[in-house]
């Protein structure tokens, strides 16, 4: 797994990325979890310590940051519409079962319908609730980070953007810098 981070750049391989994914490991997602933990652990936990070395705040945060960000929200999409998909496989399969499914009468069997209706929780659900989980997680660690970049960099990242904005750095000015480089990078894991 770590051979998955390119030690001179601290870029994600999307190829490892794609080797990670399965539905298998979005049902049983400890390979997932110790991804995304290396993953934090080499772009924003470590940005404190990198920015200064490199010098460069733009250059760390749309060559390391950003790849590592888009690679963790790629493997979050990815396991949504595993469960998205089974859920809908699921949900028409048991549409044709009511069909054929009778109700039992109360008076010849007075505890034959205490069940009915009761639907355990589906294996999906245990994928949309660490998805749902790491995403809150996500959002917790992205925001730390750009409180530090704002400190530490600036509006450095946002040099192209007209002066208003430069002067108005905040986490929406990164985000949006964020959803330009998922843009200009959507095709990165068609491997």
């Amino acid at each position: 797994m770590l051979e998955t981070i390119s030690s001179n750049s601290n870029t994600i391989d999307p190829e490892a990325v794609t080797r990670v994914l399965s539905p298998a490991n979005c049902y049983s997602p400890q390979a997932i979890k110790f991804f995304l933990t290396i993953s934090r652990k080499y772009s924003d936990y470590r940005a404190h310590l990198d920015i200064p070395r490199t010098g460069s705040c733009d250059s760390y945060v749309k060559n390391t940051l950003f790849n590592h960000w888009y690679s963790r929200d790629y493997i979050f999409d990815y396991c949504t519409k595993v469960a998205d998909n089974a859920t809908a496989k699921a949900q028409a399969a048991e549409e044709k079962s009511e069909k054929e499914t009778k109700i039992i009468d109360p008076r010849i069997d007075p505890y034959g319908n205490r069940d009915y209706g009761y639907k355990p929780p589906s294996p999906e659900a245990g994928i949309y609730s660490w998805v749902s989980y790491e995403k809150n997680t996500e959002e917790i660690i992205r925001q730390d980070t750009i409180k530090f970049l704002i400190r530490k960099c600036g509006p450095s990242l946002l040099l192209s953007q007209s002066t208003s904005d430069v002067r108005m750095t905040t986490f929406n000015t990164y985000s949006a810098s964020y959803e330009q480089y998922k843009l200009a990078n959507k095709d990165l894991y068609n491997c």
